[in-house]
């Protein structure tokens, strides 16, 4: 193993990983929201969740899919319908630093099962996982160990760039933090949330 090789891998798996998709808009509503201490289990579902993805595509699930198209698709489709949800759930309620009526300000938070059920159900991670280890498992040294070397730096680039999104979208509550702006921010996350549904259905 050399520095280019890891190199190489951050060159082309960073711009995939940090790029707008399902989970990441996910995050940053979470983070807009509930705040960044809030979405703490939604990041640890979802990457708890992308290591026994990656461990599974790694040794051969990857081949098994690429296959079998109709699953991905009915993945999609899964998928789509958990993000309207999602989205439903966010535009609901008042954002955080509102007290709801019980008192309780994170009643409506997203949960630890909210991101196992979002990354197990995000075409764009199967994608990324497939093309990952296509690229990277080339037999330059041991093909287990890059496997796993290629999990573990996947594990620690999606706990950054995870962690990143929802501290932006905690952030941009303080920006705006007037609850004048209130209806914006839950108009904007809305919209970009209903994005990606579009976009999945089209890709």
């Amino acid at each position: 193993m050399t520095a280019t090789y890891f190199v190489s891998w951050l060159l082309v798996m960073a711009p995939l990983v940090m790029s707008p998709g399902p989970a990441n808009l996910v995050f940053a509503a979470s983070g807009a929201k509930f705040g960044v201490r809030n979405s703490v289990a939604l990041l640890v579902g979802v990457d708890l969740t992308f290591v026994l993805y990656s461990i599974i595509f790694g040794f051969g699930l990857g081949y098994f899919l690429q296959e079998n198209a109709f699953i991905y698709s009915a993945v999609k489709i899964i998928g789509v319908g958990y993000l309207l949800y999602l989205t439903y759930k966010f535009v609901k309620s008042p954002m955080i630093h509102h007290q709801t009526a019980n008192g309780d300000k994170t009643q409506d938070r997203y949960t630890f099962m909210d991101g196992v059920i979002v990354n197990l159900t995000n075409p764009k991670a199967w994608a990324m996982l497939i093309t990952m280890f296509a690229v990277f498992v080339d037999g330059s040294f041991d093909e287990t160990l890059q496997i796993w070397l290629l999990v573990a730096w996947l594990f620690v680039l999606n706990v950054l760039t995870h962690f990143l999104w929802i501290y932006m979208g905690s952030q941009l509550v303080k920006l705006l933090g007037d609850a004048r702006y209130e209806f914006l921010i839950r108009v904007l996350f809305g919209v970009c949330m209903l994005a990606v549904v579009v976009w999945l259905l089209l890709e």
